[in-house]
């Protein structure tokens, strides 16, 4: 009860954006999401908080990656997967994706012989907790420092999240010296930045890399630099692929 008490006492003084620290660093991404989902967080301070998650597979924090499609550009924060549509969305729209997702699996099976939905993350605590956080969100001003967790500078350029993204995939390269994880973290930044096209079932896939290639001033720059070691990432890769199809010789 003491234990209690201090761990009490010592969480109430602590700030979110600490909180938020401690989960990232021990990989917790259910802590994190639902911080994040539920709290305003400028894109500098999310960069620096997913920078202490623990490297590893980036599909576990995928729906967290940073976005920056045009400079400026507040309402396509976030990028979740979805089985039917992937889209950019703003905070209240991942809030109210992450609900949904909730609600669905409370709900489990509305058809007789259809099995129920894999659990999904506690966003919200009941209907009433829901309707407070989005109210909240829809009322939010990321200029005013009393409703974010962490300060509010300028919005982050599209220069600093490709940064972000080329020291990531450089680190878990070092980390692991897996060429298809590094590829996997450049594939996700170039698509968070913008390179993208949606086909009508959801599905998209990497375009309008040759516009940025073609440009010396853009070829220098981390955007630049994010396409070209994408490309020898992807050509290295089907190097490796071709290898292993050829067939294998037991001659000396």
């Amino acid at each position: 009860e003491l234990y209690t008490r201090r761990f009490l006492c010592e969480f109430r003084q602590e700030s979110l954006i600490d909180i938020a620290s401690c989960a990232a660093a021990k990989g917790d991404i259910d802590a994190l999401t639902v911080l994040l989902a539920r709290h305003p967080v400028s894109m500098r301070d999310r960069m620096e908080l997913l920078d202490l998650v623990p490297l590893g597979e980036i599909s576990l924090y995928e729906h967290l990656l940073p976005c920056c499609v045009t400079d400026g550009r507040e309402d396509a924060q976030f990028l979740p997967t979805s089985p039917s549509k992937a889209n950019f969305l703003d905070a209240l729209q991942l809030f109210t994706f992450l609900s949904d997702l909730q609600l669905q699996s409370r709900r489990g099976s509305t058809k007789s012989g259809e099995e129920a939905p894999p659990p999904a993350l506690a966003i919200f605590t009941d209907d009433a907790d829901r309707e407070h956080v989005m109210h909240f969100w829809e009322g939010v001003d990321n200029d005013d420092p009393a409703t974010t967790i962490s300060d509010p500078p300028s919005a982050s350029t599209k220069e600093e999240v490709a940064t972000w993204y080329l020291k990531r995939a450089i680190d878990l390269h070092n980390e692991t010296g897996q060429v298809l994880s590094m590829k996997e973290v450049l594939e996700a930044g170039l698509i968070r930045l913008g390179f993208i096209s949606f086909a009508d079932d959801g599905a998209y896939e990497i375009s309008g890399l040759n516009d940025v290639s073609k440009s010396r001033e853009g070829s220098q720059s981390a955007v630049g630099k994010l396409i070209y070691l994408y490309s020898a990432a992807s050509l290295f890769c089907h190097i490796l692929v071709d290898k292993l199809k050829q067939p294998l010789s037991y001659n000396c």
